[in-house]
This record gives structure tokens, C-alpha cells and sequence, in this order.
């Protein structure tokens, strides 16, 4: 199957520091996925290429670091044009190589303090590098830029939870193929 356009969210399910950082992201954020990522190519060798933020920064990784990792996962086919599929990586592939938001993740920290403290949202004070959910938004935006709701998002507050809602809400413009537990 050619996966070239889809998106996917994920979880950690293994040990270690990326566990911990896992369990702070779906507390703060009250997100089940603590991961988002977009597949932007289908190499005939190596097979669907996942761009993604993570602890080493903006990268392309196989497919089969989700299939045959700790990980639970669920993708989804975007219902959008060639040309459209291809505005959204010209978007996100000058992100390759860019450092992760390591200090986006602590301004969830105050966004979710100054929420309990006021009831008030707030966006993240903290910018910088570029973290999972905002470089799927990022994606997701050039893919549908007369989505409001996208449009309207704030890219250092956006959680793996705010992409999973938007496609839930419209099912009109994702088709599920692939769900892990």
C-alpha cells in the first residue's frame, strides 16, 4: 500500500526516558497520543519514509521504527489532490534537520499552570525547534488552507490530542487505514 501523504499519531510504550517524557506529554496535555508524524515518501527499498520531530531533531525514519517498536499507532490516509499532498511536504521538508522544541514541551508546563490557576487558555510563551504536533500542523495547514480550525491553531500549543480532534471532527478529510494497540 502507498502511504506517501498519510499522517499518524503514536504512543510510547516502552521504558526508559522517552517513557517519562511519554507520560508528562499525555499529562499536560490530556492527550492519549503522545507523538504525531507525517509520511512523505514511499522508497521502494526502505518503504513509507515518516517525517517526524523527536529527540534528535526534525528527521526521515522507516515506517518500521512504529511497526517494530514499543509503539501503538494509528494512521490515516488524508482525503486531499496530489497537488495538495505535495504543498504540505514542500511545507514541512525545510523543517528536516531543524532542533526539537525541547523548551516548547516546559511552556506546556506553564500553559497547563496559568489554565488551572485562571481557567483561561493561554498560548505557549516558549518558542523554538520544532516539536511533533507542530510540524503535522504545519503539514496538515499547507494540505487545507481554508481549514479554520487549522489555520487558527497556535503551533507552539498544538498537542498530539489538538491533531487527533481536528481529524476525528472531519472525517470528510481523513480515511483510517492502520491501527495498532
Amino acid at each position: 500500500m502507498k502511504m506517501r501523504g498519510m499522517v499518524g499519531l503514536s504512543d510510547y510504550k516502552g521504558g526508559g526516558f522517552l517513557a517519562f517524557v511519554a507520560k508528562c506529554i499525555r499529562f499536560f496535555t490530556k492527550s492519549m497520543w503522545t507523538h504525531t508524524f507525517c509520511i512523505t515518501m514511499d522508497d521502494e527499498l526502505l518503504g513509507p519514509i515518516v517525517e517526524e520531530a523527536g529527540p534528535m531533531g526534525v528527521v526521515n525514519a522507516s515506517i518500521d521504527d512504529y511497526v517494530d517498536g514499543p509503539y501503538i499507532f494509528r494512521i490515516w490516509k488524508v482525503l486531499a489532490s496530489d497537488d495538495q499532498i505535495d504543498a504540505g511536504i514542500r511545507r514541512v521538508f525545510p523543517m528536516l534537520n531543524k532542533s526539537y522544541g525541547y523548551f516548547q514541551l516546559l511552556g506546556f508546563i506553564l500553559v497547563w499552570i496559568w489554565y488551572k490557576l485562571t481557567l483561561r487558555k493561554a498560548n505557549n510563551p516558549i518558542r523554538g525547534g520544532i516539536i511533533c504536533s507542530e510540524l503535522v500542523l504545519e503539514y496538515l495547514r499547507a494540505i487545507f488552507p481554508n481549514e479554520v480550525i487549522l489555520q487558527n491553531m497556535d503551533r507552539n500549543t498544538t498537542s498530539p490530542e489538538d491533531i487527533y480532534e481536528f481529524i476525528m471532527e472531519r472525517p470528510d478529510l481523513f480515511t483510517e487505514v492502520l491501527y495498532t494497540q
